[in-house]
């Protein structure tokens, strides 16, 4: 059969027989598209991809995803520093290490979307399974004590992953494992789980997170994905946090969780007495966050010192909070301390400001099973300017009558200022 290598003759002439051995391939291949133009990674312990011209293949995949980015560029458009409409990497069935923290710059990646999913994706080729995306720290603080996250988003990039098992060495993080900055960035989660985690700040005063968005007209969507056994130290943090750009006033966020379960995270309520172990978000004018069902399910999710053990959102003027379809909270707790910080909503605490439209509402389908708050509002609190305005049964779609449903504790508020201006006309845990 004619094989090649893709050298020049006095490159050839002069390479090493193992240099040609290894790099030969048939010439077939050379003119054989890619399926869904995905380039391929390996590294493990065991065995790695070569870092060579053509690779990519499942069979034949690079090294390092630097390598794989480069390569993209050179194949589709001839030179490493011209730019591609999309790059999409397959992690093969060996998996990837990550050992250092990763940044998502256009200007670096030579792209404004990447794709990172399992082998052949897509194809009738896949995998089955997940692919593994190992973040192999080795208890090495130096790694990522200065870093925003171990794979950074920055500023109008689109990240995607598809079919991926992200996990540690068992190592404790002092980063978010994704954070998202800047202006038009987008995430898309697609059959992802985060199960292992050890979270701790390196500055204990700081917030980190699975996945920490810093928003400024940013989109977050996550689909079929699993947060499981988290355990996040430092002022608060959650698996998915969502908070507004200090500097931009019209900062919006699009978020929508489909189907994703959360289950045993613990966390610490921040200095406001913040909770929410799986969801804390910032919902401002034009934003909304959306937990959709079927099969979403909230377990066994605690907040220690803090409100709301499975989600905190705050929502101002016309910002959207929605529960839709079957969601399940059960066994969730917001644990008091022994000042009587934190301590109420046991599943959710909406705080809804004074500018607030009182957009907000929990579908029919919800359900709450065996939650706790150690002061009030086992299932629901909400904190607003007037629990009368606020007319909650406009708002809580699920049928709260019936004699399976125990109300004792279940849903309650507390007003921030009264009507009449009168301190004594505020209710409080109501």
């Amino acid at each position: 059969d004619l094989e090649g290598i893709p050298v020049d003759f006095y490159e050839f002439r002069y390479a090493q027989l193992e240099v040609v051995e290894g790099r030969q391939k048939h010439l077939e291949y050379y003119w054989t598209n890619r399926d869904k133009d995905i380039w391929h990674i390996l590294l493990n312990t065991l065995t790695q991809g070569i870092n060579q011209d053509g690779c990519g293949l499942a069979n034949d995949p690079c090294g390092t995803l630097d390598y794989a980015f480069q390569q993209i560029s050179i194949e589709r458009v001839g030179n490493v520093n011209y730019y591609v409409g999309e790059k999409k990497i397959g992690i093969c069935k060996g998996g990837y290490y990550l050992s250092n923290p990763i940044q998502f710059y256009q200007y670096t990646c030579k792209t404004s979307s990447i794709k990172i999913m399992k082998e052949n994706y897509g194809t009738d080729q896949a995998m089955d399974g997940n692919a593994q995306l190992l973040i192999k720290k080795e208890d090495q603080t130096s790694k990522d004590y200065s870093s925003n996250g171990w794979m950074y988003l920055d500023e109008s990039m689109k990240l995607g992953l598809y079919g991926i098992d992200i996990i540690t060495d068992q190592s404790v993080l002092n980063t978010s494992v994704i954070y998202i900055y800047g202006y038009s960035s987008t995430l898309i989660l697609d059959t992802v789980t985060f199960i292992g985690f050890e979270l701790s700040p390196y500055y204990t005063s700081n917030t980190i997170a699975i996945i920490y968005c810093q928003y400024q007209n940013s989109r977050v969507t996550a689909q079929n994905c699993v947060f499981e056994d988290i355990n996040i130290e430092g002022q608060g943090g959650s698996a998915i946090y969502l908070m507004k750009y200090p500097w931009g006033s019209d900062s919006t966020i699009t978020a929508t969780i489909t189907e994703c379960k959360f289950k045993n995270i613990n966390i610490k309520g921040d200095n406001e007495e913040r909770g929410g172990a799986a969801i804390f978000a910032e919902i401002y004018d034009g934003s909304s966050v959306k937990v959709i069902g079927p099969s979403s399910e909230f377990t066994q999710c605690f907040v220690q010192s803090g409100n709301g053990g499975s989600i905190y959102a705050k929502l101002d003027k016309t910002g959207l909070f929605q529960i839709d379809g079957d969601v399940l909270f059960k066994q969730c707790e917001a644990i008091k301390d022994i000042s009587n910080k934190g301590g109420r909503g046991g599943s959710i605490y909406l705080s809804l400001t004074s500018d607030s439209t009182y957009n907000f509402y929990i579908g029919d389908q919800s359900r709450f099973d065996s939650n706790k708050a150690d002061l009030w509002g086992r299932d629901v609190f909400i904190y607003c300017q007037s629990i009368f305005t606020l007319n909650a049964l406009q708002h809580f779609l699920f049928d709260i009558f019936p004699p399976s449903y125990n109300q004792d504790n279940a849903l309650y508020g507390t007003e921030q200022e009264s009507i009449t201006g009168n301190i004594e006309d505020l209710l409080v845990d109501y």
